[in-house]
């Protein structure tokens, strides 16, 4: 299950899933530690860390500057894409995502949409 926002989500659909002991298990994504921890029979609460902006920035350019680019970020994209990765939070499906969608067409005008989208504003863009 994936972004449980609530104690009260999970309340309610916990006993659709099977209780048998069979071995089964069930693996749930969380932005709330103290959701996490509230859920009986846990044996494990993991905590993901974002990734630190090196790694974001080799993902992002990864996915986005594929092909033609072979993961080299163009340089007249390169503030906007910077500044819209700030906006991602390390989070790297946020990243992979916004990345998808610029490896299909690499320009400023996409990036300005993307940019509005997330609040993002640069002073130039050329």
């Amino acid at each position: 299950m994936d972004d449980v926002w609530t104690v009260n989500a999970w309340e309610t659909i916990k006993n659709a899933f099977p209780d048998c002991n069979c071995g089964s298990r069930i693996i749930f994504t969380t932005r709330l530690s103290n959701l996490a921890e509230s859920i009986e029979n846990t044996s494990h609460v993991y905590e993901l860390q974002p990734l630190p902006e090196n790694e974001t920035w080799t993902l992002f350019c990864m996915k986005a500057f594929r092909g033609e680019h072979k993961a080299v970020c163009p340089p007249e994209l390169e503030e906007m894409s910077r500044n819209i990765l700030k906006k991602c939070e390390g989070l790297p499906l946020a990243m992979v995502a916004i990345g998808g969608l610029l490896s299909k067409k690499k320009n400023g005008g996409l990036l300005n949409v993307i940019m509005t989208a997330l609040g993002v504003y640069v002073e130039h863009f050329n």
